[in-house]
């Protein structure tokens, strides 16, 4: 009501303090994420929570209590652009910044990208959510090593390209969750030892279209570049760290890729 009033009927409103200022344009910004047809000025507005959420932690909770979570959540279950999306991920990230709340909105988020990466759900929402979690892994590189992401997003990506009987999969579907693959795994030990233990690139080697160039240039295979970026930075954690904890699995997963390698060789 407040905000209404500030908009309708400005003569009625008392000088507005700094705080208020801020909760008017919070307000205006949400209600724009929420109610807005036009999806330029959606994204806009989600683009001015960010820059508000960057400035200060006053600001996370301003935007956090006034209901703004929800409201970028919901962008994530919309066919919208991937840019958009984005965005709202980025947001999201910067209003976790504390403990149990970050806990809140990343099991929410990684439900919703789970639920269109089911087997059960459209093709085009599983692409979606593919390439959103190429997006998340490229612009927000930490959310990589979160354990939900880990433990359920890489396993779901595979079993997208692991069809039953003679289904095939979508070529486009089988690139999208092959560029997410690649990504996630980039820089992320974890990530590697996961992907080798759902024998993904297996996976990926078998069933590579032939008739798809694009596809088959951006597989886990064994003389890929992403196989490659794998066991490079696996060898380099072998290397560089005296941990048993990291040198071990990385130790297994190279093993993985070698059986990989023999393997596709036949």
């Amino acid at each position: 009501m407040e905000w209404l009033l500030s908009i309708y009927m400005p003569q009625s409103w008392s000088t507005p303090t700094y705080e208020k200022s801020v909760k008017v344009k919070v307000w205006s910004c949400i209600a724009t994420v929420k109610m807005e047809r036009a999806l330029e000025d959606r994204v806009r507005a989600v683009k001015q929570l960010a820059s508000l959420a960057e400035q200060n932690d006053e600001y996370k909770n301003i935007i956090y209590e006034e209901d703004g979570e929800p409201s970028l959540q919901r962008l994530l279950k919309e066919k919208i652009s991937l840019d958009a999306q984005i965005m709202a991920v980025k947001t999201l990230c910067l209003l976790a910044n504390e403990k149990d709340r970050k806990r809140v909105i990343m099991k929410e988020m990684v439900s919703t990208i789970l639920s269109h990466l089911s087997r059960t759900s459209a093709m085009s929402d599983q692409i979606q959510a593919a390439n959103l979690v190429t997006g998340i892994a490229e612009h927000n590189p930490e959310l990589k090593e979160y354990a939900l992401i880990r433990e359920n997003v890489i396993w779901q990506l595979v079993t997208l390209l692991s069809p039953a009987g003679d289904t095939k999969p979508n070529p486009k579907l089988k690139l999208s969750c092959s560029r997410a693959l690649w990504m996630l795994v980039q820089g992320s030990i974890s990530n590697c030892k996961t992907l080798t233990e759902t024998k993904g690139m297996l996976c990926l080697e078998k069933s590579q279209p032939e008739s798809n160039n694009e596809f088959r240039h951006s597989t886990f295979k064994s003389s890929s570049s992403a196989a490659k970026a794998v066991v490079d930075e696996l060898l380099r954690v072998i290397k560089e760290f005296d941990k048993m904890k990291l040198r071990i699995p990385a130790i297994k997963s190279v093993h993985w890729q070698g059986l990989f390698q023999r393997k596709s060789a036949k």
